[in-house]
């Protein structure tokens, strides 16, 4: 199994050691850290690290049937304890997060599609999917389509993201959509930037 751990250097990265280990299970088949251990993980204005997992894997979805959700654990004393991950989302490729300084934190994640949630509460509760481009896999499987077509083989984006903060409370995204038609009729591989803003209510 997969394990996701901590480690720390105190040289400047000449050295490292391990601090903790933020997930294991022996009860998960495929660990927690997926395909090309793909981890994330941010510090909140409160000090809190909380640190996104991919679950997904490239193997056949709707044969193994593989757990693909985002997992996120939490640690509330500098990374030395972990808090048990839980699910926030149902799909997991490239999760990217980022803490801003109005107390907001961000997970985008995806395939199918390119999506976000936040949380407000230092990553305790997380809102609802906003989609950034597709549907999330639950609306496609709503939609009866398959696992393995919606992420591989008629997908609208493969999900591998980069964000970047460009204010004190926006980021910017940069994803691909494998559908684009610039108006000759054609499906194009493009990527586009969007931005998204966290504004306190």
């Amino acid at each position: 199994s997969s394990i996701a751990y901590l480690i720390e250097s105190s040289d400047m990265g000449l050295t490292w050691k391990k601090r903790s280990t933020i997930a294991a299970d022996i009860n998960m088949p495929y660990g927690y850290t997926g395909d090309g251990n793909e981890i994330t993980m941010t510090r909140t204005p409160s000090g809190t690290l909380i640190c996104a997992m991919r679950m997904e894997m490239s193997i056949h979805p709707d044969k193994a049937k593989p757990i693909c959700d985002t997992m996120v654990a939490i640690s509330r004393d500098d990374g030395f304890t972990w808090e048990k991950p839980f699910s926030i989302s149902d799909s997991s490729v490239t999760p990217q997060i980022m803490s801003f300084e109005n107390g907001a934190v961000s997970v985008v994640y995806g395939r199918p599609g390119v999506h976000f949630k936040y949380s407000s509460d230092d990553g305790k509760t997380w809102s609802d999917s906003f989609s950034i481009i597709g549907k999330t896999l639950e609306e496609y499987r709503k939609d009866g389509v398959s696992d393995a077509k919606s992420k591989y083989f008629d997908t609208c984006s493969y999900s591998n993201v980069f964000i970047e903060k460009i204010a004190e409370n926006t980021m910017l995204v940069l994803y691909n959509n494998s559908k684009y038609d610039e108006g000759d009729g054609v499906k194009h591989k493009a990527a586009f930037v969007r931005t998204v803003t966290f504004v306190n209510e």
